[in-house]
């Protein structure tokens, strides 16, 4: 062994041979299961994302649908996200709002 600086060094054989042994772990590991978050299912026609749906919310469904609106306007008035909304989607909207988003 000799010293550089502050740095020890060992001077190996270039045919010298090294072996690693490994002891295999006797602890068991589990693989952690990923949980899904409870987040609550987007309710159609809620434009901003309040919980409920008003007339203004209806409104702006009914305008994407005449095309004089973007559909990013009311993302979640595109139940199904084909970029239009349609009249099935604005009655969906309109029993949200007479009966409420949950369910």
């Amino acid at each position: 062994m000799g010293e550089w600086g502050s740095a020890k060094y060992v001077i190996v054989s270039p045919t010298a041979r090294a072996s690693v042994t490994t002891t295999p772990s006797t602890t068991a590991t589990t693989p952690s299961t990923p949980t899904l978050a409870n987040t609550p299912k987007p309710c159609l026609g809620d434009c901003n994302g309040d919980g409920q749906v008003t007339v203004n919310e209806l409104i702006t469904m009914v305008n994407i649908a005449l095309g004089s609106a973007s559909v990013s306007t009311c993302l979640a008035g595109d139940a199904n996200g084909d970029g239009e909304i349609t009249v099935n989607e604005i009655v969906a909207g309109v029993n949200h709002a007479l009966s409420g988003c949950s369910g």
